[in-house]
């Protein structure tokens, strides 16, 4: 899945990574003419005490070291510029897909497991993608061109070099699976934890009234203690993924050091060879390195595209496949013949024959559970019935576009929550082009105007933690307000008073009941 994303970038950004990779490729010769140096350093200025090569040495090496210099940070530029556009497309194409989903998506995927995905999964992606494509390219293409320059200057020697390099991924055969058991444990640990703070935030009140202080840090507590107790294993284990492979390069150093100062003493490699040698070695050496160093890496993200995976492999209940505009509802909607269950096998309507006028007012009532706000889910098409239909002048709401049956409701729910920003932001939601003077109109057609007026800010005030700065009432008749400015044909209230006192409930039926 990493190279597919890695390779989808590459295709779309074909600039960017031509930039990448000429940085990598001047790192690589700079490195590579650095090492050989010390051949011709050696034997053929310093030893001859040849001044003319000496400087054709320095100089060819200051030319290519500012070469390197100038792609690098090319380079730089590009890894940044991709690695945040991967962040951005992943992110946008998970909120996307949580905009189509309906509750069970949100019963399965909690609030801190999506948050952990975003903000933990998707950068973990994010790193093993850029530092493969640039770190793990060079590292390769240095690995491929050191052991050509070595099998060129001493073959023996570089069979040894290449049967130890396989040690080298010995730790990843081994610690693979603990390491993404670890990993996927630890990023659901994140979830609960974030989730965890994510309630006791929305429900400080309870919190505070019901004394519940202790039980939420004891609660936060042990996630945090299990999140330490796997943090650990898992950096204890993605360190050993670094470490041994390291020890391995030590002993493949000491064998090379050891036979090629052998061959020195015999004669079959002079001492600059050998020392242009055991530098191409060492280059070769942190090159395999930094290729078993993108090990933990690579093995994160594949915990987190497996955990990103699920979610946007999860299909919404409500799809939205119809193109055709919704005529202007002027009869009737309907339910005709609708069944319908959260949970299978438990309906919660079944066989529902069900016709309301468009004009005039009509009143659903039932005790709890028998399946009102049901209903409304259902002609808002928040779900689709199991079998039936919801009909609008006749019109199947599942065979036309949803924006076409949206733009003609209105809707006030019982828990009015307004969103960060000002009153004015929040009125406008309804009809997000309208003008001020549209605004006002809505406000005083649901009998918020004076009491916006009083605001030391007006309509400019601004909107705190869902409206807990306002009254039950004030947060009310203002979401009735960004209802009303839709100028809807239909307008659906959920026990929209329910939650008021006596006379702000009377008042907010009173000016309901004044609109028709």
């Amino acid at each position: 899945m990493l190279f597919k994303t890695i390779a989808a970038y590459i295709r779309s950004s074909p600039y960017l990574f031509s930039l990448i990779a000429l940085g990598g490729l001047f790192e690589l010769i700079f490195h590579y003419l650095s090492a050989l140096s010390y051949k011709y350093l050696i034997d053929k200025a310093l030893i001859p005490k040849d001044a003319s090569v000496l400087a054709i040495i320095v100089g060819a090496l200051l030319l290519i070291g500012l070469l390197n210099v100038l792609f690098g940070i090319a380079g730089d530029y590009a890894k940044s510029k991709l690695g945040s556009k991967l962040v951005f497309d992943y992110r946008i194409k998970l909120f996307k897909h949580m905009q189509m989903q309906s509750h069970r998506f949100y019963e399965r995927f909690r609030l801190g497991d999506l948050l952990a995905r975003y903000t933990e999964d998707i950068p973990s992606i994010q790193l093993a993608a850029i530092q493969t494509l640039s770190s793990g390219l060079v590292s390769v293409l240095s690995v491929i061109v050191g052991l050509t320059f070595l099998f060129a200057t001493e073959w023996r020697l570089t069979l040894i070099v290449i049967g130890g390099a396989a040690l080298l991924f010995l730790p990843y055969r081994l610690l693979k699976k603990r390491s993404l058991h670890l990993n996927e444990a630890y990023l659901n640990h994140l979830g609960l934890f974030t989730g965890a703070i994510d309630e006791n935030i929305k429900s400080y009140k309870v919190v505070r009234a019901f004394d519940l202080r202790q039980t939420m840090l004891t609660r936060v507590e042990n996630h945090l203690r299990s999140m330490l107790s796997i943090g650990v294993r898992r950096s204890f284990v993605n360190a050993n993924l670094n470490r041994l492979p390291l020890l391995a390069i030590s002993i493949i150093g000491a064998v090379v050091l050891s036979y090629g100062s052998y061959l020195t003493f015999d004669g079959r490699l002079s001492i600059g060879t050998f020392i242009a040698y055991n530098s191409i070695f060492i280059t070769v050496g942190q090159s395999l390195f930094g290729v078993t160093g993108l090990l933990p890496s690579v093995l994160s993200s594949q915990a987190g595209f497996r955990r990103l995976q699920e979610a946007l492999d999860w299909r919404p209940d409500v799809e939205e496949r119809g193109t055709r505009e919704l005529p202007e509802v002027r009869r009737e909607i309907a339910l005709s013949g609708v069944s319908f269950a959260y949970i299978p096998g438990e309906p919660v309507l079944r066989q529902l024959d069900l016709a309301i006028p468009a004009t005039g007012y009509t009143t659903i009532v039932g005790a709890s559970g028998s399946g009102k706000s049901t209903v409304l889910q259902l002609l808002l098409r928040f779900e689709d019935p199991s079998s039936g239909a919801v009909l609008y002048d006749g019109e199947n709401i599942r065979d036309v576009a949803y924006a076409s049956l949206l733009s003609q409701v209105g809707i006030v729910f019982q828990d009015s929550i307004l969103l960060r920003g000002t009153v004015r932001d929040n009125i406008r939601i309804g009809k997000p082009d309208a003008d001020d003077r549209e605004i006002e109109e809505a406000a005083r057609a649901a009998g918020i105007h004076e009491a916006i007026a009083g605001f030391r800010q007006g309509y400019d005030t601004e909107i705190h933690d869902r409206g807990d700065n306002l009254s039950g009432g004030q947060r009310q008749r203002i979401a009735l307000a960004r209802a009303l400015i839709r100028k809807p044909r239909i307008l659906f209230l959920d026990e929209a008073t329910s939650a008021l006192d006596p006379e702000t409930e009377r008042a907010v039926n009173e000016t309901i009941l004044s609109l028709a």
